[in-house]
């Protein structure tokens, strides 16, 4: 019973054993189930690093192989730049050689050409010191000779001044004097209107509407007046713009307006280069005397005082000066409406100076005769109050000088323009008058020295048939007639 006992409770001992191996064996298959699959788990890590491990292997393979690419191309690099530059080296001594060459015959070639330029400048410079001297020899021969001639000249001038100082200081001049100046006078005028237009003749005037619109011109002159210079010179009430388009016409024009302007600086004054102050005191003088005294004693008084002014320096200086401001305004005048190409300006100024200078000389010329010789006023056309012509200039044949010019539908005779005033002489230089004795005399009146040159509207006819004479001399006989002065 105790065996019994010790056997169930051996059993029950084997029963608890066998529960416990059961629970370890449940547990260590638990534990062996938990360590396989972490084994697994271990051996998929341990695979995916192996591929890791040979992808990367094979990166570096790669790399390595890259690098190894590299590294000959460096090497390849470096021979090349090696060989470049010692064949830039090579090329830089040869050029320096080269250049070193080129510099040294470059110098000797300079030192070459300079010693031949020393000696050509030194052989041309003594042919020219010998040319010179020859040249100078004959220069001074020429120049003593031409000294001695000025010294006899000079002496012949002295004597020639103490004949004159001991002799009358009047020049008289007779009438065929006179003609050939005013003939001359308006031939160097018509001379120098056709060069100033010339170089204007492939181009237009301004026209007047242009000119008030220009700024620079209206701030340099007086349009209407300058406008109305040119109005005023055609008398039987054309379009002056119309001549003036036309490149043969305009000459006509401009020559009447210098001779108007010439007339009223020069001309009309009691005595050009003479200031105004003078003249009024000279010429009211000359009332006084003639009021007073003999006829021909004041105008001998007057010649001589005229005459022994005129030769004075400072009368000469105011001359010049007047001259030049003439010669300023006529040239402005004309250029204003054509204007000549810049380069032409000081030629055509000093030309213009030069007729003034005839015409300032012919106006002394005839202040200081005994005889009265004067240039009439140019000829003007009577205008109403509507611009229209109201008493036109008919032709004269004792007074004018003709031109023909195809009719402008101003009527037959008309003057159109004036080239030229009319030029008379009152007393004649033999007169004896006394005033007690003046009314017993014949009035002669003045007689004409040089016709007015105008331009005359006529038949087309008659325009062709003058035009074969319109270069013929404008000059009037000895044989015209004495006549008194007529309104036209």
């Amino acid at each position: 019973m105790q065996h019994l006992q010790q056997l169930e409770s051996r059993l029950d001992q084997l029963i608890s054993e066998n529960r416990l191996l059961s629970a370890e064996r449940e547990a260590a298959e638990d534990k062996l189930k938990k360590t396989t699959l972490a084994r697994r788990k271990s051996d998929q890590a341990l695979n995916s690093q192996n591929t890791d491990l040979r992808d990367r292997s094979e990166e570096v393979e790669e790399l390595r192989k890259s690098v190894d690419w590299f590294q000959k191309e460096v090497n390849r690099l470096n021979e090349e730049n090696e060989g470049l530059t010692e064949t830039n080296a090579n090329l830089t001594a040869a050029h320096e050689r080269e250049h070193q060459e080129l510099q040294e015959s470059s110098a000797r070639k300079i030192e070459e050409l300079r010693t031949r330029y020393r000696q050509a400048t030194a052989d041309t410079r003594d042919l020219i010191r010998r040319e010179l001297d020859v040249h100078l020899a004959q220069k001074n021969a020429e120049l003593r000779r031409l000294s001695e001639e000025l010294q006899e000249e000079q002496e012949k001038v002295q004597q020639l001044q103490q004949k004159l100082a001991t002799s009358e200081v009047l020049i008289h001049r007779n009438d065929q004097f006179f003609r050939a100046a005013c003939h001359n006078l308006y031939a160097r005028v018509q001379h120098w209107v056709k060069r100033f237009s010339k170089h204007s003749d492939h181009r237009n005037c301004r026209t007047f509407h242009d000119m008030q619109k220009d700024k620079k011109l209206v701030a340099r002159f007086d349009i209407d007046k300058l406008t109305g210079r040119f109005d005023n010179a055609i008398l039987d009430g054309s379009d002056v713009e119309y001549y003036l388009a036309d490149r043969v016409g305009r000459r006509d024009v401009f020559i009447s307006v210098v001779m108007t302007m010439m007339w009223k600086f020069i001309f009309a004054p009691y005595m050009f280069g003479m200031d105004s102050e003078k003249q009024q005191k000279l010429s009211g003088l000359e009332e006084q005397l003639t009021e007073a005294g003999k006829l021909t004693a004041v105008r001998r008084w007057r010649a001589t005082t005229l005459s022994l002014l005129s030769k004075s320096p400072s009368f000469a200086e105011q001359r010049e000066i007047e001259m030049e401001a003439v010669t300023r305004e006529i040239y402005d005048t004309l250029e204003s409406v054509c204007p000549p190409p810049e380069d032409r300006t000081k030629k055509l100024r000093e030309d213009l100076h030069g007729v003034l200078q005839i015409a300032v000389n012919l106006s002394i010329e005839m202040r200081t005769q005994l005889a009265e010789y004067y240039i009439v006023r140019p000829l003007l056309a009577e205008f109403g109050a509507n611009g229209v012509v109201t008493r036109r200039v008919h032709f004269n044949e004792a007074l004018m000088n003709e031109r023909s010019a195809l009719d402008s539908g101003a009527g037959e005779g008309s003057v159109r323009l004036f080239l030229f005033p009319l030029v008379v002489k009152e007393h004649d230089d033999s007169e004896e008058e006394d005033d007690t004795h003046n009314d017993k005399k014949e009035d002669k009146g003045p007689v004409v020295i040089y016709p007015a040159q105008v331009l005359v509207n006529r038949p087309k006819e008659v325009v062709e048939q003058s035009s074969k004479s319109l270069d013929r001399k404008s000059s009037v006989q000895s044989s015209v007639p004495s006549l008194r002065m007529d309104n036209t």
